[in-house]
């Protein structure tokens, strides 16, 4: 993470947006397996 802080802002916007669509993804995820889960019960 330090070494983010050392990047241009350019890169930096790039990296934080692949950070929020990976988190963004991992949250679909867990949404849709609670969702699967309700249903086979």
């Amino acid at each position: 993470m330090k070494l983010i802080d050392t990047l241009e802002e350019t890169d930096r916007t790039v990296i934080s947006g692949v950070i929020d669509t990976f988190l963004t993804k991992h949250q679909i995820r867990q949404v849709l397996n609670k969702k699967d889960i309700g249903i086979q019960q």
